[in-house]
């Protein structure tokens, strides 16, 4: 079925009609999340669509209007839908959400609901909340928040399921403040995680310890499998790939490997997709290819789901896999229902269940990738892979393999590069060895886990998993190092991205429907491009702004001036946080490192205090950034010396200290600013 023969899209897959208003309702709810707007656009909307109903009844007889009004408040109903149903996923607006009652009680009762994950410093536990409770009473509440248990002994024997009793020291969630860095904060509230505590572990009672009899028989095979993986595969990074690619945990993937497969663009790989299950369905469907009356198909689907909805829910139930496996089931149903398959309806339909069971998935990159992967392949498969018909069949193989990995990277280039600010190069090669690596690998690893308990086996599986697993790896590397460096520091805008999603579609339209019209579609999205790109490029070449990040346990300074950057104070090395502000501040040439402390920027004069600055030669300073001080630093004195309207701490700076200089600057009227409870410090803003 070629591109060209196609239907247009809004013919052929009408469910995309209440698709897009739902979405347009989630993004709407999303824009004014926790604010006061969102309730009042609600009661408007609802208040226009009953107004359009009104009028339906007042113009029944015009049949063009009728229809015209009746579209619109259909559209209109769907948005508010979207709306409305993000309403009450929202954990806030229950009257027994934690977060409402936290001032009037001192512990929290709650259940450890996931599995630990071990940090540098802490342990993280996501916990679910139960009750609050105080010395009068003890009330029921609901909710989810992050408990950080700095390391000790007793730190470690808490497990998932445990019942813990936890002081009420909630603090909200908060961003870094590093520019262009990960928003955390919005991340976890999207899934109604609003709260953490760092905790002692002497801080922490364990109330009630998780029995096995009581876990559920898919967390008792999801641990049994994490163990099996365990005790026979004795490789890292071998180890947890197979986690990810299997169970779905993928907190176990080093920051470098994962990088490593960004890069290369085989991130896919490590999520649970629609090739895995897949995978699993031809395996089920293998073992019951003896069943081939038509009547008994029906028993073939049913085992057959039922095995892939129970390895779904097992490895977490993310939602590349969901997808997958209610494509299945849709295409089963329709099987047996004798229905003409449409895999472009079908893929709408599965992305609005998805919705309906939770509409913030939408803003997940997971999501957003997985399905414009999907939607890439339908489109544009066929069309590319028509171009050539090699007769070996090995050729066609390869060839089937490089076609599904240009058709898929269409629509997803731009993403990757909104999302990771790369474009892989070598995705071709990559895609291609991973297709048939991971392909061995997984059905490996299935066996390893099925046959697990038979030793022999289970060592041999182990060994050719480890030594595949290796030469995969050492293969990636090597096409790591070849790609270019400016393919690495891509940063575009959200309306750079749409215009780039108008110019494929258009140049798609253009080639494959040959309706010429649309080149002017094309042509008119790359020169509003080139306009942005102008404005942009203007904007980079009189930027010049000090940043002192919030990382670790270091001031790390630095002016960006241009397309240039200019470390003042911290480590030389380039870190994550660094790269992701010099590719979005477009600044990614570094010149020497200033050796100087004094900075005019915007009329105002700047020093980088440290412990070798001498307060007696006291000048007047707007802001004063302290860098590193001595042990018995005065701030009364840097403020005497130096008389600044704002002090600037890094974060190496012990808090004791930091808390007296804070009440030091208040008594003195000088605005005061710590990178690691306040964020990064930006100037000018």
């Amino acid at each position: 079925m070629a591109f060209r023969n196609y239907a247009p899209i809004w013919h052929r897959s009408p469910i995309l009609r209440m698709l897009l208003p739902f979405v347009a309702g989630i993004i709407l709810f999303d824009l004014c999340f926790q604010t006061p707007v969102r309730f009042s656009i609600l009661i408007i909307s609802l208040l226009l669509i009953t107004i359009v109903f009104a009028c339906l009844s007042y113009i029944a007889s015009w049949k063009n209007r009728f229809e015209t009004y009746h579209f619109i408040s259909g559209q209109l109903l769907l948005l508010n839908f979207g709306f409305v149903l993000c309403s009450f996923n929202d954990a806030t607006t229950n009257p027994n959400w934690f977060g409402n009652h936290l001032p009037k009680y001192s512990n929290t009762l709650a259940t450890v609901s996931a599995e630990p994950l071990v940090k540098n410093k802490t342990i993280k536990y996501q916990v679910k909340i139960i009750s609050l409770s105080n010395i009068k009473e003890t009330k029921s509440a609901t909710g989810k928040a992050f408990v950080y248990v700095f390391k000790a002994d007793n730190a470690s024997k808490i497990h998932m399921g445990d019942t813990l009793l936890l002081p009420n020291k909630w603090q909200k969630l908060t961003n870094s403040g590093n520019p262009f860095d990960f928003n955390f904060k919005q991340y976890c509230e999207r899934k109604n995680i609003y709260f953490q505590q760092f905790l002692n572990s002497d801080e922490v009672v364990i109330y009630g310890a998780s029995k096995a009899s009581s876990q559920s028989f898919i967390s008792q095979v999801h641990i049994y499998c994490i163990r099996m993986l365990n005790a026979t595969i004795s490789d890292t990074t071998t180890k947890a790939l197979l986690k990810a690619m299997l169970l779905g945990e993928e907190h176990e993937i080093d920051p470098n490997v994962r990088q490593s497969y960004s890069d290369t663009g085989i991130i896919h790989i490590i999520s649970i997709s629609g090739a895995h299950v897949a995978m699993l369905f031809i395996a089920i469907s293998f073992c019951f290819r003896w069943m081939k009356k038509q009547k008994y198909a029906w028993i073939k689907f049913a085992i057959s789901l039922s095995i892939i909805w129970f390895y779904v829910i097992l490895a977490g139930s993310s939602t590349p896999a969901l997808r997958a496996a209610i494509m299945f089931t849709i295409l089963a149903a329709g099987t047996l229902l004798e229905k003409q398959s449409n895999p472009l309806n079908q893929l709408f339909v599965t992305a609005f269940l998805l919705l309906l069971i939770q509409p913030m998935w939408l803003f997940t990159i997971g999501f957003q990738l997985s399905f414009a992967a999907v939607l890439s392949l339908l489109i544009f498969y066929e069309p590319i892979v028509s171009l050539l018909k090699p007769s070996n069949k090995i050729v066609q193989f390869l060839w089937q393999a490089i076609t599904a990995s240009i058709a898929a990277e269409i629509l997803v280039a731009p993403l990757v590069a909104f999302y990771f600010h790369s474009f892989p190069p070598m995705f071709i090669i990559a895609n291609v060895l991973a297709s048939v690596a991971m392909g061995l690998i997984l059905c490996l690893g299935f066996l390893l886990l099925l046959f697990g308990k038979i030793v022999f086996i289970a060592k041999a599986l182990g060994i050719i998993i480890i030594v595949m697993s290796k030469a995969f790896h050492y293969c990636i590397e090597v096409l790591q190092k070849a790609d270019w460096e400016i393919f690495k520091t891509i940063s575009i805008s959200v309306p750079t991205l749409i215009l780039l999603f108008v110019l494929i579609c258009s140049f798609a339209i253009l080639i494959f429907k040959k309706k010429k019209s649309f080149i002017w579609v094309g042509l008119t999205s790359i020169l509003i491009m080139s306009i942005l790109s102008l404005k942009n490029n203007y904007r980079i070449a009189k930027q010049k702004k000090l940043v002192v990040f919030n990382i670790g346990g270091e001031t790390h300074c630095e002016l960006i001036s241009g397309r240039t950057y200019q470390i003042l104070s911290g480590k030389k090395e380039e870190n994550y946080t660094t790269k992701n502000a010099h590719v979005g501040f477009h600044a990614n040439e570094k010149v020497m490192d200033a050796d100087t402390q004094i900075l005019v920027l915007n009329a105002q004069k700047i020093l980088l205090l440290d412990s070798n600055t001498c307060l007696r030669k006291a000048f007047k300073t707007d802001i004063l950034i302290v860098s590193s001080s001595k042990k018995h630093f005065d701030v009364s004195e840097a403020i005497a010396a130096f008389s600044p309207t704002k002090i600037v701490i890094g974060n190496n700076i012990n808090k004791w200290q930091v808390n007296t200089w804070r009440e030091e600057c208040s008594a003195a009227k000088i605005a005061f600013h710590y990178t690691k409870e306040d964020g990064a410090f930006i100037f000018p803003d």
